[in-house]
């Protein structure tokens, strides 16, 4: 609300920091699902999701658009969270290559 006493460039900053912060939190929620079922800690879901930021944005956004249709917008959410699962699954294997060291010769 602070933001709003700047005039025109304020409301600007102001939505689109609100923004960013629903859409992270968004995806952070979603993607919560597959990391506490593997018993992952709070800490290190908060530094997955900050690692992987732009893949966190998108997904809160995607959910962020179903939650805005009314009455379907409900069902589609399950499936935002199956995508999560996979969303997942997709960057941990990808950590997983990237941090194995390669052995030449």
């Amino acid at each position: 609300m602070l933001l709003n006493i700047v005039p025109i460039v304020g409301s600007i900053v102001a939505i689109c920091g609100g923004m960013y912060f629903q859409w992270f939190i968004l995806g952070l929620d979603y993607l919560d699902f597959p990391m506490s079922l593997r018993g992952i800690r709070r800490e290190q879901k908060r530094a997955f999701a900050k690692h992987h930021r732009w893949h966190t944005l998108g997904l809160g956004a995607a959910v962020f658009l179903l939650i805005l249709i009314p009455a379907i917008g409900a069902i589609f959410l399950t499936t935002a969270a199956a995508g999560a699962v996979l969303l997942h699954r997709r960057l941990s294997s990808l950590d997983a290559v990237s941090a194995t060291p390669i052995q030449l010769g």
